[in-house]
């Protein structure tokens, strides 16, 4: 509890150098690549039991793969993301995790997709409704949508703030300089 007290009033006082805007951002992805490789999951997710493909909406990486893979190893996964993180998280690509900057693309690649899973990311696409009704276009059996402000009234637009260091799980990763 003393280090969340010390980051807070560290945080407080020590304001970011400089302000990323979108995730479009390449230091952002370097962030995320970097703290999924460091990821070592743990566990079962009983979400992904017994299924086989899975198109991940803003899946980063792949850190939600990692986990999956380890309770079904054959399982295949397609991670639609932005530019810049699909070419960063190319690296961690495999016969059974890709990454794809297109809905359609992912769906061609995997076949029958059994699941769409989505963690708070459709909300910060330049079009949400849009991209709803592409992912439910690919008509899986089952769709998960987890931090998806839904609203049956008028959207309003809103910023959300948060430290680079809050994308990803675990701690962030300070960069290696290369020689």
């Amino acid at each position: 509890m003393l280090s969340n007290i010390a980051r807070r009033i560290r945080r407080k006082r020590f304001t970011p150098k400089e302000v990323i805007e979108g995730y479009d951002n390449d230091e952002l992805s370097e962030t995320i690549f970097r703290k999924t490789i460091a990821y070592h999951p743990t566990g079962e997710w009983p979400l992904v039991a017994g299924v086989d493909t899975v198109i991940e909406f803003g899946g980063g990486c792949g850190l939600h793969y990692k986990l999956a893979a380890q309770q079904t190893p054959t399982i295949r996964w397609a991670v639609v993301e932005t530019t810049p993180m699909v070419l960063r998280a190319l690296e961690l690509a495999t016969d059974n995790l890709k990454f794809f900057t297109d809905i359609a693309a992912a769906a061609d690649w995997l076949g029958q997709v059994e699941l769409v899973h989505a963690n708070g990311a459709i909300q910060y696409t330049p079009a949400p409704l849009d991209t709803v009704r592409q992912l439910c276009a690919v008509r899986p059996p089952t769709m998960i949508w987890y931090r998806v402000p839904i609203t049956t009234g008028s959207m309003k637009q809103e910023v959300r703030s948060s430290f680079l260091s809050h994308h990803g799980r675990g701690h962030c990763l300070r960069r290696v300089k290369k020689s």
